[in-house]
């Protein structure tokens, strides 16, 4: 059992990445007030955000989910 969600990330640190989305048009200044709020949660300890923690966009990150079920999604559609 872990103490607390920083704990976690250290054990799960070479594991995992965490990608948080965010509205077209965000920079710097907004992704670091997400990084405070990630470090404040103690979803992991700000020594490790750099190496595992990752911003998108949200239209790149429509885009990516779209081309990893591309393949499912085209067997269900019908063109005419």
């Amino acid at each position: 059992l872990f103490r607390s969600g920083s704990d976690l990330w250290l054990e799960l640190a070479d594991n995992v990445e965490l990608i948080l989305t965010h509205p077209n048009g965000w920079n710097a200044i907004q992704q670091r007030f997400l990084q405070k709020v990630v470090v404040g949660a103690e979803l992991m300890p700000e020594n490790v955000l750099k190496s595992i923690l990752h911003f998108c966009e949200d239209r790149e990150a429509s885009i990516q989910f779209y081309l990893s079920q591309s393949a499912a999604l085209s067997k269900n559609i019908k063109v005419r």
